[in-house]
């Protein structure tokens, strides 16, 4: 599951403007995203929305430098969020997005407490092969027509992509 919203972060007389990534525990586990130090959230700690935030490295180093951050205390949105982990730096993304200037909260976190809202923007997955993929694409679009109420007949109203997808429409743009 995830939700994004831009917001300032702000540590002592440091502060920086970057995405909150909303998301599971699952979450580097389908990115293949470990950490760098410390820890990425627990399921109690999305059932619980708790106040904690795995950085992104940029996000690391312009507010704590060289020091680790894990243990120490951020502000978002005015909220003190403990940070307990630094994931390891990932780069861009296949859109350009610089990955590593992100920041990971629990998703319920982020619609509670931050963003006001409850409903999902997108939801990642991952198959054990590559060859799964397309059934999973027919299944979660299959799971999520009936889950929105939606008839035969009736257009999606959200968007089941793979990466080949993604791929293949970045190439026709260029």
């Amino acid at each position: 599951e995830g939700i994004q919203s831009r917001q300032q972060m702000i540590f002592g007389n440091q502060n920086w403007s970057s995405t909150v990534v909303g998301t599971n525990v699952d979450f580097t586990a389908v990115k293949s995203w470990p950490m760098l130090s410390g820890a990425f959230f627990s399921d109690q700690d999305v059932r619980g929305a708790a106040k904690v935030v795995a950085l992104g490295t940029n996000v690391a180093e312009m507010l704590f430098g060289t020091n680790d951050p894990v243990g120490e205390t951020i502000r978002i949105k005015n909220q003190p969020f403990k940070v307990i982990g630094v994931m390891a730096a990932k780069g861009s993304s296949s859109g350009g997005q610089n990955q590593d200037d992100q920041v990971f909260v629990p998703w319920t976190t982020l619609t509670k407490k931050l963003q006001r809202q409850d409903n999902l923007q997108y939801i990642l997955t991952s198959t054990i092969s590559a060859d799964d993929v397309t059934q999973a694409q027919n299944e979660i679009t299959a799971a999520l027509r009936i889950n929105h109420k939606l008839n035969a007949g009736d257009p999606d109203d959200f968007r089941a992509q793979t990466q080949e997808d993604m791929v293949a429409m970045r190439s026709e743009a260029t």
